[in-house]
């Protein structure tokens, strides 16, 4: 994937090599750039968000070469990079591809929910049993139901005085 190049220039005595790669153009690449910016450059509008709260690009991923061989296989256009543990660096075991809906689950402000040793985001309980997400909202936070039964569907109740 990658050629070494000297550009047959010296700076500072020293060769000047570019890599070639052929991706600098593509969203793939603009990814990676913007996942190791929002780490490490102070003025990026996003860096309180991620290397403000200490999180970093793992040091094998300052190297697009080994970005491209970890990630590339699992990449599509209309997938972006995510943090499966929020609070976790930008690592290989740490990241994945996932749709805006899947990143919005994984955001700090979203409910954890745990249920029979299994931890979702409220969002997807709700979509798993079948209920709306503010129902669910309003069972756990307002009503303040236990989790069981927060989860289960509740039978409506039928109208007794209602004429036949």
């Amino acid at each position: 994937m990658y050629m070494k190049y000297s550009s047959g220039n010296k700076t500072k005595g020293k060769d000047r090599y570019t890599y070639k790669h052929g991706m600098a153009r593509t969203r793939f690449y603009r990814c990676w750039m913007r996942m190791r910016r929002r780490c490490s450059e102070v003025n990026d509008v996003s860096y309180k968000y991620y290397g403000g709260r200490g999180i970093t690009v793992c040091d094998r991923w300052q190297d697009f070469q080994n970005f491209y061989a970890d990630m590339f296989s699992t990449y599509s256009d209309v997938l972006s990079i995510d943090r499966i543990d929020n609070d976790g660096n930008y690592e290989p075991n740490n990241c994945r591809w996932a749709t805006n809906a899947e990143q919005s689950y994984n955001k700090r402000s979203t409910h954890q929910i745990t249920y029979n040793g299994v931890t979702k985001s409220l969002p997807e309980w709700a979509e798993e049993k079948g209920l709306k997400v503010s129902t669910l909202w309003n069972r756990l936070f307002k009503y303040k139901w236990p989790v069981a039964d927060a989860l289960n569907p509740v039978a409506r109740r039928l109208n007794k005085t209602k004429k036949v």
